[in-house]
């Protein structure tokens, strides 16, 4: 065996006792982080470094078999090496391109503000808990009425505010209309303080920033109004829903190469028709980085190892999309 052989399968030896040391305990590039950085940054790149000398190696041994133990054999192994970790990857990116461009939808911007009236519905990923108010027939807590809400049913025209979970994740082309109640889902009214013999529901005002008048508002639910809640009314005529998804935490995230959809953070206004009045969406899809890599992700405690991954999104992290942000600036909400 030549000296360049014997000095590579020393390499193959070293970068693959680490690897296995570092992929079986990944917090240990965590520690070499934290150690002057440089040790992290090297421990993290071993693992693609025994992955490439591996695929080297094979090719080598085959260009071998045909040029002998040159350095031609060499070059070709190496140029073998390079495209095998290209090409690997290049049909499961050509997946996530066309899985984004599938689950894009355009922005819609109405060309007014919207108007706030009748029935609204809303609904959102994690309604807060209803822990101001004795529990209903049902013994359930429900949903509270928090400032949104308070600040819907302020609104001239409006007449009801509803509160419901958004509904378990649906292709995005087939989110519309509106998902069944879940179980906790509440309908609020404001009516005259004699409909209210017991002095009528407290508002959860913690639930928010912005939209609302609070001291405007305790006032008139002190002397002019109260606040009542009912079973969830079925009809709508502003449906209010904000949909937010991320990928489960599994190992096909880490090994599999097949493209995901890592986020989804989606805000629509629609009619009762169905027609999106308003939409913002945030969509990001996870594959495989342009060259076959291992790369690791997490914090101290959840840190793994996997194939190195690339995202495509369509917004940028410095702006997310905000609820509140877009009710203030494209409806008639009262408290703007």
């Amino acid at each position: 065996m030549g000296s360049s052989q014997k000095l590579f399968a020393l390499y193959l030896l070293l970068t693959g006792a680490v690897s296995a040391v570092v992929l079986l305990f990944p917090g240990l590039v965590v520690l070499g982080f934290y150690l002057f950085i440089v040790p992290g940054l090297i421990l993290s790149l071993v693992p693609t470094a025994f992955l490439w000398g591996c695929v080297f190696a094979a090719a080598w041994f085959a260009a071998k078999s045909f040029l002998g133990d040159t350095a031609l054999a060499a070059l070709l192994a190496a140029a073998l090496t390079a495209l095998t970790l290209f090409v690997v990857t290049q049909p499961f990116r050509a997946a996530g391109q066309a899985l984004y461009a599938e689950t894009l939808l355009p922005d819609v911007t109405p060309p007014f503000r919207i108007p706030m009236s009748g029935d609204i519905r809303i609904e959102v990923p994690a309604p807060r808990w209803d822990n101001l108010n004795p529990r209903g027939p049902n013994k359930r807590r429900g949903f509270a009425c928090d400032n949104l809400c308070v600040a819907l049913l302020f609104t001239p025209g409006v007449e009801s505010v509803t509160i419901n979970r958004t509904s378990p994740s649906l292709p995005a082309q087939r989110r519309k209309g509106a998902p069944a109640f879940d179980r906790e889902a509440q309908t609020y009214r404001l009516v005259p303080p004699s409909a209210c013999p017991q002095g009528g529901l407290r508002p959860d005002f913690q639930g928010h920033n912005g939209l609302f008048l609070l001291s405007e508002w305790q006032a008139k639910l002190a002397l002019q109004h109260c606040l009542q809640r009912s079973a969830p009314l079925e009809q709508h005529d502003i449906l209010i829903r904000h949909r937010r998804e991320t990928a489960a935490h599994r190992f096909a995230k880490y090994w599999g190469l097949t493209p995901q959809i890592s986020k989804t953070d989606s805000i629509e206004l629609q009619n009762a028709a169905g027609e999106v009045l308003l939409r913002r969406l945030e969509i990001s899809v996870s594959m495989p980085s342009p060259w076959l890599t291992i790369s690791f992700a997490g914090g101290p405690e959840t840190m793994r190892a996997g194939w190195g991954r690339t995202v495509l999104t369509n917004k940028s992290a410095a702006s997310p999309i905000s609820l509140l942000k877009e009710l203030e600036q494209h409806t008639n909400t009262r408290g703007r």
